[in-house]
C-alpha cells in the first residue's frame, strides 16, 4: 500500500469503523486495489468478515515497516506524558523495564504492581511506559480500567483506542484476543488501575491474561492494582509481582523540594517522615503548603501524631483520599479485614510472633503464616530484616483508615485495641513490679524492646478505651511511675502524662487525677533537680494534688504518702522547712503503716526508705550533713542493697552520699562512692540516660576539687555530650559548662569543698 493512500486511511479510520460495515470495508478496500499483495494475502487468511476487517484495520493503523531509508519508529496509544517531578522507584521502573523489554527466550510476560489507594501506581505504570517508549524497542498501549467493571466494555474502550475498530460488546473479548494475539510488532499492554474489573469479572479477565500470555508472541503485559491477581503462580508462563512499599525518606524530601521549592530542607524533612513515604499524602500536604492554606505546625502536627484524625478533615482531597481507601476496604475479604482491623492495633512494627500471642492466639501458627503473606501480597504489610530479625508493618495510610473508621467501617479495630491494650499494660505493670527488685536490669532490657506498644497501650487505654480500660490504665501508670520516670526522657513522660491527666478529667474522677499530677511533679523534681524544681510547676502539680487528697480524705495510700514527701521535700527547700519537714514525716509514718500491713513486701520496704531518703536530702540541702549521711547510710543504703542490689536507684544513693561527703572535705570517699554511681549506671542505663550523664558530672566535680584535672574534664566532656544529646535542663547544661571553664583555668575563683551544684535524681 502507498503511504499516501495508508496515511488517509489511518486518519478516518474511526470514522470508517463507525459508519460502514466491516464487510464494506473489506469489499471497497480491494475494489479500489490500494492493497499490496502482502496485505491482501494476510488479510485473506482470516476466515469471517469480521476478521479481515479487524486484520485490514491493524494493517492500516501500523507504522510503516522498515525499508531503505526508512526506519520503523515504535508507537504509542494512550500512554499519558511523563510524570513531572517523579522522584523515586527509579530502581524498580528500570527492573520492570528490562523484564518487559529483554530480547531473552525467558521473556516476562506479566508483571503486576499492588498497592493500596494513594501509592503512586499510576506514576510509576506511566513513567515505566515511557521509558519503554524512549528506548525505540516496543509500541506502547496504555489503558486505565478505573471503574471498568466489564471485560466486554474493556475490550470495546481498547479496540476502539488501539486500532479505531468498533466491536459489538457480546464479542469484542473475542476480537481483542485475535487482535493481541496476532500484533506484528513488539507490544507492551499497559493495564492500568484493574482493581474493579478484577472484583466484577475476574474469572473472564485471568482467563484473557491467560490467553495472550500463552499465545500472544509479540506481546507483554503490566498491570498495576490494588489487588494481586491469585492465579498468577499458576500459569506457565513468567511473571512477576511487585509489592509496592513507600517512598524512602530522602525521596518524600525531594519530591516536597519539587512540589514546593521556597520549603526548607528541614520542614520538608519533618513533613516527609510525617506522610510515611505515601505520594498522595505527600501530594495533599505539598497542596496545603504550597497554597499556604493552613498553618504548617497544625498540618505537621496531625500528620505526625494523629494520621486517623487527618483522614477525617473536610478538605475535598482528604475527603476523596478517604473515599478511595473505603472502597478499597470494603472489596477486601471478611478474614483479610479481620486482621487488617486487629493488625492496625500495633503502632509501628511488629514480629509474627507478638502478633500472634497478643492478638490471635488461638489461630494456627501456619495459618496465621498464610494470613501474612497473603497481606503482605497485596502491599498492606511490608517485611523488613532488622538485627537478624523479621519485622511487619501494616501500611500507614490503611492503619489509620482503620483506626479512622473504627466506628462505621473498621469496627475490629475496637476489639483488637482492648486486647492489645490489656497485654501491654499487663506486661508495664510485671517489668514495674520486677524493677523495683534484684531484677532491676533485666526489667529495663525488656521494656526497651517493647516500649513503643507498651507506651501506646497505655495512651490508648486512656483515650480509646471503655470507662473501665480508662480507669485501669491510669492505675496501672501511678503504679509504674517509678519504672516509667526513669526509663523514659521528660518529653515522653509528660507526653504521656498529660494525656492521662486529661484522661481522669474527662471522667470526673479526682483520685486517678491525683495519681497523675503527683506523677508528673515527681518526674519534674527528677528532671529538674531538688534545687531547682521548686521554681517549676512540679511543686504546683504536687500541691494541687495534696488538695484533692485533702479533699476527698484519701488516707493510706501508697500515692498520698509518695506526693507527701515529694512535697514536703520542695517547701522545705523553697523556705517552709518546718511545713516541708512536717510533710516528708507524714509521708513517712503511712509508708510505714503499709510495710506493717498484711500483704506488704520488698516494694513497702523500698518506698519506706525512700521516704527517709527525702528526709536526708531535706537535712544534706540545710547544711546538717553527718545526719544526711547518717540516714543515707544506715538506712537507705542498707535497705537498697539488700532489696535492690544494682539499681538506678541504689546508684543515685551512691551520688548523694558522694556530694555529702564532698561537702564534708572527705573526697577519696566521695569519688570513691561516685565512681561506684557512674559504674552502675553505665551498666544499667549506659550512656543514653542523663542519669549516667550526672554521675559525669558528679565524678568530675570531685577529681577536680582533688586535682586530678585531666580527668576531670574528660568526665566533663562526656555528660556534657550527653546532656546535648537527650535534652537536658538548661540549668545542668550551663552547670557543667561553668564546671568545665573553671577547669580550663578561663574563670579563676575559690570553690570551698563544701559548695555542691547538686544534680538531683
Amino acid at each position: 500500500m502507498e503511504e499516501s493512500h495508508r496515511k488517509v486511511l489511518r486518519k478516518f479510520r474511526l470514522h470508517i469503523s463507525r459508519n460502514i460495515d466491516a464487510r464494506r470495508i473489506t469489499e471497497v478496500l480491494f475494489t479500489k486495489e490500494i492493497l499490496d499483495e502482502a496485505s491482501k494475502e494476510s488479510i485473506l487468511a482470516q476466515t469471517t468478515s469480521e476478521g479481515k476487517a479487524f486484520c485490514l484495520l491493524d494493517e492500516l493503523s501500523r507504522s510503516v515497516q522498515p525499508s531503505e531509508g526508512n526506519e520503523w519508529r515504535p508507537r504509542s496509544i494512550g500512554l499519558p506524558r511523563k510524570v513531572p517531578n517523579f522522584v523515586g522507584r527509579m530502581d524498580i521502573c528500570e527492573e520492570i523495564t528490562g523484564l518487559l523489554t529483554t530480547d531473552e527466550d525467558d521473556i516476562t510476560c506479566l508483571v503486576t504492581v499492588v498497592a493500596p489507594p494513594g501509592f503512586g501506581k499510576t506514576a510509576l505504570a506511566k513513567t515505566v511506559g515511557n521509558m519503554i517508549l524512549s528506548q525505540g524497542k516496543k509500541d506502547v498501549i496504555y489503558m486505565c480500567l478505573r471503574s471498568v467493571s466489564s471485560l466486554a466494555c474493556a475490550a470495546e474502550y481498547l479496540l476502539k483506542e488501539a486500532v479505531g475498530s468498533h466491536a459489538d460488546q457480546k464479542d469484542a473479548v473475542s476480537q481483542l484476543k485475535r487482535y493481541l494475539t496476532s500484533l506484528r510488532n513488539p507490544t507492551v499492554l499497559i493495564l492500568d488501575n484493574a482493581e474493579d474489573l478484577q472484583a466484577e469479572d475476574e474469572s473472564n479477565f485471568y482467563k484473557l491474561l491467560e490467553n495472550v500470555g500463552v499465545h500472544a508472541k509479540n506481546l507483554v503485559t503490566l498491570i498495576t492494582s490494588r489487588t494481586p491477581i491469585s492465579t498468577l503462580d499458576l500459569w506457565s508462563f513468567a511473571t512477576k509481582h511487585y509489592p509496592l512499599r513507600p517512598l524512602a525518606n530522602e525521596d518524600s524530601l525531594l519530591f516536597l523540594k519539587n512540589c514546593v521549592p521556597d520549603i526548607s530542607r528541614q520542614s520538608a524533612k519533618e513533613f516527609a517522615t510525617a506522610c510515611r513515604g505515601i505520594p498522595l499524602l505527600l501530594n495533599i500536604t505539598a497542596s496545603f503548603l504550597k497554597k499556604k492554606a493552613v498553618n504548617p505546625s497544625d498540618l505537621h502536627r496531625k500528620l505526625q501524631n494523629c494520621p486517623h484524625s487527618f483522614l477525617k478533615g473536610k478538605s475535598q482531597k482528604i475527603q476523596e483520599l478517604n473515599s478511595h481507601l473505603k472502597v478499597f476496604y470494603n472489596n477486601l475479604q471478611p478474614e483479610m479485614k479481620k486482621v487488617l482491623g486487629f493488625l492496625a492495633s500495633f503502632p509501628r512494627s511488629f514480629t509474627k510472633e507478638e502478633a500472634k500471642d497478643v492478638l490471635f492466639p488461638t489461630e494456627d501458627f501456619l495459618d496465621f503464616q498464610y494470613m501474612l503473606d497473603n497481606l503482605e501480597q497485596h502491599s498492606l504489610v511490608q517485611l523488613d530484616e532488622v538485627n537478624n530479625h523479621l519485622y511487619y508493618s501494616l501500611h500507614p495510610l490503611v492503619q489509620a483508615f482503620c483506626k479512622s473508621s473504627q466506628e462505621e467501617t473498621c469496627m475490629e479495630y475496637n476489639t483488637a485495641i482492648k486486647l492489645f491494650s490489656r497485654h501491654y499494660l499487663t506486661l508495664l505493670q510485671d517489668l514495674s513490679d520486677k524493677f523495683i527488685g534484684t531484677d532491676g536490669k533485666v526489667a529495663i532490657d525488656k521494656y526497651h524492646i517493647s516500649k513503643t506498644n507498651i507506651i501506646h497501650a497505655l495512651v490508648a487505654s486512656v483515650e480509646e478505651g471503655d470507662d473501665q480500660l480508662k480507669r485501669d490504665g491510669l492505675t496501672i501508670s501511678t503504679n509504674a511511675v517509678n519504672f516509667l520516670a526513669k526509663v523514659l526522657n521528660i518529653g515522653e513522660f509528660m507526653s504521656v502524662y498529660s494525656q492521662c491527666s486529661q484522661a481522669a478529667v474527662k471522667l470526673n474522677d479526682k483520685i486517678l487525677l491525683s495519681g497523675c499530677l503527683v506523677s508528673i511533679g515527681f518526674k519534674q523534681l527528677c528532671y529538674y533537680g531538688y534545687k531547682d524544681a521548686f521554681r517549676t510547676s512540679a511543686k504546683e502539680s504536687l500541691q494541687q494534688a495534696h488538695e484533692l487528697q485533702s479533699e476527698l480524705s484519701i488516707s493510706g495510700t501508697e500515692c498520698e504518702g509518695h506526693c507527701k514527701c515529694k512535697l514536703g521535700l520542695c517547701t522545705f527547700i523553697s523556705g517552709d522547712k518546718k511545713k516541708g519537714i512536717s510533710l516528708i514525716a507524714q509521708g513517712i509514718a503511712i509508708r510505714k503503716r503499709r510495710v506493717c500491713s498484711d500483704g506488704s513486701g520488698k516494694v513497702e520496704r523500698m518506698l519506706l526508705a525512700g521516704g527517709f531518703c527525702d528526709l536526708a536530702m531535706a537535712m544534706f540541702v540545710s547544711g546538717n550533713l553527718r545526719a544526711a549521711v547518717n540516714i543515707w547510710t544506715n538506712i537507705c543504703l542498707v535497705r537498697y542493697r539488700e532489696l535492690l542490689g544494682q539499681h538506678p536507684f541504689t546508684a543515685s544513693l551512691l551520688h548523694y552520699l558522694g556530694d555529702a561527703y564532698q561537702c564534708l572535705g572527705d573526697l577519696k570517699r566521695a569519688v570513691a562512692f561516685k565512681r561506684e554511681s557512674l559504674e552502675m549506671r553505665k551498666y544499667l542505663l549506659g550512656d543514653n540516660h542523663l542519669d549516667t550523664a550526672r554521675a559525669y558530672y558528679g565524678l568530675g566535680c570531685a577529681l577536680g576539687i582533688l586535682g586530678s584535672t585531666e580527668e576531670a574534664l574528660e568526665n566533663m566532656k562526656k555528660a556534657r555530650e550527653i546532656q546535648i544529646r537527650f535534652a537536658a535542663s538548661e540549668q545542668d547544661i550551663n552547670k557543667t559548662n561553668q564546671e568545665m571553664n573553671r577547669l580550663r583555668g578561663r574563670v579563676t575563683m575559690d570553690f570551698p569543698c563544701f559548695k555542691v551544684e547538686q544534680m538531683y535524681i
